[in-house]
């Protein structure tokens, strides 16, 4: 399973793939980017809802379910930002923290696809955050 190149001179024209054994795995029909959702706020005048877009990641994660005997799962594969060469970017550190939040909140969803979630690939840490 593979994605297209990602745009942009972030992307660096890569793509993020799975590679599996399907002896052993069975992918489950679910292939997707990870896309992260609007934001909600209050209009202090109106009271109505307001949907603003999230900044999305500058490498899109790539997610697919598969299923393995008797459990399925997702696994989501990442290029984090690689910015400065030093442990506390807080560019890089703020994009783990997206991905992380994303992720936990799927993992109790009640329509999704699979609550088990494995997040792969590579973090471009340099240090503990």
């Amino acid at each position: 399973m593979i994605t297209d190149v990602t745009a942009g001179s972030q992307g660096n024209k890569e793509r993020l793939a799975f590679v599996f054994d399907t002896r052993k795995v069975k992918f489950g029909g679910l292939a997707g980017e990870l896309v992260l959702p609007p934001f909600q706020k209050k209009d202090p005048e109106t009271g109505q809802t307001i949907y603003e877009p999230a900044e999305q990641l500058a490498r899109t994660p790539y997610t697919c379910g598969f299923t393995a005997g008797w459990t399925n799962f997702q696994l989501t594969t990442i290029h984090i930002l690689y910015g400065d060469d030093k442990p506390d970017n807080p560019d890089r550190a703020r994009e783990i923290q997206t991905i992380a939040t994303t992720l936990s909140k799927r993992a109790d969803g009640k329509t999704e696809w699979s609550n088990n979630n494995i997040l792969l690939g590579n973090f471009n840490i340099y240090g503990p955050f």
